[in-house]
């Protein structure tokens, strides 16, 4: 049977650092999505055995994650990210997601975000490892793996040029569309590895999840 995939693309409102905009408090961007009223007004799953995310023994290349570690104006994003690794990290047994995420912080940010999403709309995770996708659904009449990815900008001719508010910038169509192409690429090579190593099963739904974030 052949597998059956699918695309979509989602995205979360502003930075996780509140820095771009100034406009709101960081714990308020990274959460409007679950509660208006902040990270601490969410009512958080059980708590499972807890390891800290954000490590002061790491010299993280990401800004945005050595932001919202080290400055107290990022301590509200930090709130929540910690509230969302709680609950991720009982799916995820992967034991360089604390070191990836100070390299690659909307990547990481994605799949943890991306999870909670989902299990507040009903969904039932399954803990997977790194050897396979990042997330795996239960409950339905097949199991359902769940990739997620965030696009870079990329560089060269065919950067995605940064955006700005004004409405004589054409839209760069072409660069956005080979990002797009690239991630799903990616994640399908993958998928061939997956089905090769018995990961996953020929006929299990497999979603590419995009977040356009970083472009």
């Amino acid at each position: 049977a052949a597998v059956a995939s699918v695309c979509f693309v989602a995205s979360y409102t502003g930075s996780p650092s509140g820095r771009e905009g100034g406009e709101k408090d960081a714990g308020e961007v990274v959460s409007v999505n679950f509660s208006r009223k902040g990270p601490s007004a969410i009512s958080w799953p059980r708590r499972g055995a807890m390891n800290k995310l954000f490590l002061n023994e790491i010299e993280p290349r990401d800004q945005i994650y050595r932001f919202i570690r080290d400055d107290p104006d990022g301590a509200d994003a930090k709130v929540f990210v910690e509230h969302l690794w709680e609950f991720f990290c009982r799916y995820r047994g992967d034991c360089n997601f604390n070191s990836a995420i100070a390299s690659s912080f909307h990547a990481k940010f994605w799949e943890m975000y991306l999870a909670f999403g989902l299990h507040m709309q009903g969904a039932t995770l399954q803990p997977t490892s790194s050897a396979g996708p990042d997330l795996l659904l239960s409950g339905l009449p097949h199991s359902v793996w769940v990739e997620a990815t965030v696009p870079l900008k990329g560089d060269g001719p065919d950067q995605v040029p940064e955006l700005h508010l004004d409405p004589t910038q054409k839209i760069p169509s072409e660069a956005l569309i080979l990002r797009y192409r690239t991630a799903i690429d990616t994640k399908f090579r993958k998928l061939h590895d997956y089905l090769k190593n018995g990961v996953v099963k020929d006929s299990a739904p497999y979603i590419i999840a995009i977040n356009s974030r970083s472009l």
